[in-house]
């Protein structure tokens, strides 16, 4: 097995081939693929925000079948500037390379994942991936449900990151003539430095565009020294990426409350999925502050 993101294709060049690099038989993989829709179940989950977003929620075996195709494409090489979805990076990272900015500028690329569809997916498989005609279409099948991409799926995040690569060379191509960085964390553009101009957020734009994107002009953030800089949901005006302040009493606030009064009451369905996020954030926040020693 090839390291991880080191390779330009897959060069997949017929089903019995599909077949030995996934480990499933090939009669499983086309049965699974001409009935992929009955694997999805759809729930609408509450967005910071206030909105709400529809994520899959996928069974066996058609999971496994794509937690295998997941394997495939971590060997594909993407740009240093990608940080969402990769191994050995995170939201810390993509923060890190933003820390101490005289300006920062975050774009969010609008309905990130169902604005890619199976015709895209196929042509990825197809003219970017060297795989064959069948080969191509057998794997968009299996990775694309009312033909886009949904979210939660294993292999979504790898194949918008594909999908978006060309864009990610143009970018990486224009920031060194602005004197700026860049990074990119599934959906989240950033770009950092000195000065940022009008005239190239229009380019960054025109670009995006251009990539078949569009972005979602109401979380266009300029900000300055002086301004709340935050990236990927971490302060970045120290030396190293903070969970917000506020963010952080909320948390420590909520924990206290739940042990003090809650936790050794039973616990119900409610109670053990709150305990779950209660210790999941408390992770999260050890991790970042350990992080940043």
């Amino acid at each position: 097995m090839p390291k991880a993101y080191s390779k330009e294709h897959l060069c997949i060049r017929s089903l019995k081939h599909l077949s030995y690099r996934l480990g499933f038989p090939t009669q499983l993989l086309e049965e699974v693929a001409e009935k992929a829709d009955e694997y999805y179940k759809f729930r609408l989950i509450q967005k910071p925000n206030g909105g709400v977003r529809e994520i899959s929620i996928i069974s066996q075996p058609l999971k496994k079948i794509q937690r295998a195709i997941h394997r495939l494409l971590t060997e594909i090489y993407l740009p240093e500037n990608v940080h969402g979805g990769i191994r050995g990076k995170s939201n810390y990272t993509n923060a890190k390379a933003h820390c101490k900015k005289d300006l920062i500028l975050t774009l969010d690329l609008e309905k990130y994942f169902p604005s890619i569809s199976h015709h895209r997916v196929y042509g990825l498989f197809l003219n970017e991936l060297k795989c064959s005609p069948d080969v191509a279409s057998l794997l968009t099948k299996l990775c694309t449900i009312k033909g886009r991409v949904p979210e939660g799926a294993s292999t979504s995040t790898d194949i918008a990151n594909l999908v978006f690569r060309k864009t990610d060379y143009r970018l990486n191509g224009l920031v060194p003539k602005f004197d700026l960085g860049n990074t990119r964390f599934v959906d989240d553009l950033n770009f950092s430095g000195q000065k940022i101009t009008q005239s190239f957020i229009n380019i960054v734009k025109s670009i995006v565009k251009d990539s078949g994107f569009r972005l979602n002009n109401a979380k266009e953030k300029l900000r300055a020294k002086n301004q709340p800089q935050v990236v990927t949901g971490l302060v970045v005006k120290f030396k190293t990426p903070r969970v917000p302040r506020k963010k952080k009493r909320e948390w420590r606030k909520e924990k206290y409350i739940f042990e003090k009064f809650e936790l050794n009451m039973s616990l119900n369905k409610d109670k053990i999925r709150r305990k779950l996020q209660i210790e999941g954030r408390s992770n999260y926040l050890n991790c970042i502050e350990k992080a940043g020693l």
